[in-house]
């Protein structure tokens, strides 16, 4: 079976935003929604355990570009 390539190069640069997302069917114990990144060339969201991580994380990766 032949693989398939990703349509972005994971190294490439992509202008288009970083997303964050609020999970409602993607619950925590707690019953607390889920935080995720909806990042460029990703077909499924990156999810968190909580929301103070994800925006960690998007800062991180915004810094980065």
């Amino acid at each position: 079976m032949k693989r398939r390539r990703p349509s972005v190069p994971p190294r490439v640069s992509i202008q288009a935003p970083i997303r964050l997302l609020i999970l409602e069917a993607c619950r925590d114990a707690e019953g607390q929604p889920r935080a995720a990144l909806a990042l460029p060339g990703l077909r499924l969201p990156v999810i968190y355990p909580t929301l103070a991580a994800a925006v960690a994380a998007k800062a991180a990766l915004e810094a980065r570009q």
